[in-house]
């Protein structure tokens, strides 16, 4: 390169120029350099392997070095050129996917010769992808293994390129079931990591969940679990049991149920129960789960699938006792409990012309009067009845022969008339005086 400078008033017969250059380059000439007044100087300039030219100053001012020479044209003064020298510098360009990073990351500038260390780190519950893993658009297996990678660039002379992807760690849960019952999802299951997963418990009809575990641990006798945010391999155990039900039996009167108080069976079984009412009762009626159903002997709850209710109850057996009024007025029937005396409120009865003897257990006959009855049976008594007697007077009315006679009720009385007198009089009949 060719400069042009003014002439100074005062001029030196070999004006000095001092050529320096900065390290890992050459100026040449170097030094203080005489120069014949008038005359050009040319200084050249070179880098080092691995470097360039950085910065070229003439007398202070940056000027452009890039030929690799200046010269100096009608040198009458002292001037300067200083050289300055840079290494060379190549881009490594540092990427990577989801689930990780890479440090330094980006475009990294790195000088020629020099190493470059770029660490890959996996995110939590990530891996680095080492199948996926490239260096300038090439697998590359120098990385090592383990939560974290280093990769180095050795005597880096051109421009590079690092990948480094990445895969999330993969979870199994192992669910089970024993019988009667069902886990939904069931078996072995991968899952990736941070994710949450349900696992539902169904126990088949007539069972209930006995109990899950989960790695071990009881959680309960539960339908559902949720795994959440999983970092970790889990196992599912779920137990399930029959449904077992309550029956209830209880009576009430003078008699028993078989079984009685709590019985307790298992979903679909059957139970039966027996009633024995105590001598001389009966069954009244039976209530299942409170509703009437009459009044069987027995009773069997066949399929169970709920709790249940049963209660008998019992009463004293009854017998129907007719009072036969035996030709007087009303015939009655009346009830009493067994053992009862019918006679102990006697049934008042009444006929015109009667008094009222009695009763007694065969009709007309006064031998078997009684005066209480133990009920034990159905009977009918029987009204004995006495004819009442009275008394005819026969008044002679001042005559003679007037007699005094007793007669039954619609008995003929004239057929005993006597036959009176009067002295002076002929009988003429009867007046009847009541």
């Amino acid at each position: 390169q060719t400069c042009a400078h003014p002439i100074s008033t005062f001029k030196s017969d070999a004006p000095i120029i001092t050529a320096s250059a900065g390290r890992n380059g050459k100026i040449t000439p170097s030094g203080s350099v005489a120069v014949t007044s008038g005359q050009n100087k040319t200084f050249t300039f070179s880098a080092n392997p691995g470097y360039h030219i950085d910065t070229l100053t003439v007398d202070g001012v940056v000027v452009d070095g890039s030929s690799g020479s200046y010269t100096f044209t009608n040198v009458i003064d002292t001037h300067t050129i200083n050289i300055v020298f840079a290494i060379n510098t190549w881009d490594i360009t540092a990427t990577t996917g989801v689930g990780g990073s890479i440090s330094p990351g980006g475009v990294v500038k790195v000088g020629a010769g020099l190493n470059a260390m770029f660490t890959v780190t996996p995110d939590p519950g990530y891996y680095i992808d080492f199948a996926n893993f490239t260096v300038d658009g090439w697998g590359d297996d120098l990385i090592p293994s383990g939560a974290n990678g280093v990769y180095y660039f050795y005597n880096v002379q051109t421009n590079h390129t690092i990948d480094a992807q990445f895969l999330p760690y993969q979870y199994e849960i192992n669910t089970s079931a024993g019988s009667n019952g069902s886990v939904s999802p069931n078996g072995a299951t991968s899952f990736t990591y941070g994710q949450n997963e349900t696992i539902t418990i169904t126990p088949n009809t007539g069972y209930h969940v006995l109990n899950v575990t989960v790695d071990g641990s009881s959680v309960g006798a539960v339908t559902q679990y949720v795994f959440n945010n999983i970092t970790t391999g889990h196992v599912l155990v779920a137990t399930f049991a029959i449904d077992t039900f309550t029956l209830t039996s209880s009576s009430s009167g003078s008699g028993s149920v078989s079984p009685s108080g709590n019985t307790f069976k298992d979903y679909g079984t059957s139970q039966s129960y027996s009633f024995t009412p105590s001598a001389n009762y009966h069954v009244a009626n039976v209530l299942v789960d409170g509703i009437n159903i009459g009044n069987p002997s027995s009773y069997t709850f066949s399929s169970i699938s709920a709790n249940h209710t049963i209660l008998i109850n019992f009463s004293i057996d009854t017998y129907t006792v007719t009072f036969d009024a035996n030709g007087g007025d009303t015939t009655t029937s009346l009830s009493f409990n067994y053992g009862s005396n019918a006679l102990e409120t006697p049934t008042t009865v009444t006929r015109t012309g009667y008094s009222f003897g009695g009763w007694a257990t065969k009709q007309n006959d006064s031998s078997t009067l009684v005066t209480s009855l133990t009920v034990t049976e159905s009977k009918t008594l029987y009204a004995i009845w006495n004819i009442n007697s009275y008394t005819v007077i026969f008044n002679a009315n001042g005559g003679s022969g007037g007699i005094t006679a007793t007669r039954q009720y619609l008995s003929d009385a004239i057929a005993v008339a006597p036959t009176v007198t009067r002295t002076g009089y002929t009988f003429r009949s009867e007046e009847h005086t009541s």
